[in-house]
């Protein structure tokens, strides 16, 4: 059975990998996509993963690519929020430049 990792740290690992992933959860979150539950659920798979120590070696050599590594337990999750994030900017009206 894997234990889980120190919380604090793998809170930090999904925001790297949303960022490297070209997610925004702090939006995300605040807009409703993610709900308080589903932050706790995305941290939780993370603190049982047992590739964590590669994911933080993973993410100090790829701070910005476009999808997550396939050892990622979130990677389906961020991928994705991510096209619908870029979905969503692309259908904002664009403001009149002068």
């Amino acid at each position: 059975m894997q234990l889980l990792g120190e919380t604090g740290r793998h809170v930090r690992l999904v925001m790297r990998m949303g960022q490297a992933a070209g997610v925004n959860l702090a939006a995300a979150y605040d807009s409703g996509a993610i709900s308080q539950q589903g932050w706790c659920d995305l941290v939780r798979s993370c603190r049982g993963c047992a590739w964590a120590e590669g994911c933080a070696d993973w993410l100090d050599r790829h701070p910005h690519r476009a999808d997550p590594p396939e050892p990622c337990r979130n990677r389906v999750f961020l991928m994705a929020l991510g096209r619908t994030q870029a979905a969503n900017r692309q259908a904002e009206p664009r403001a009149a430049t002068d």
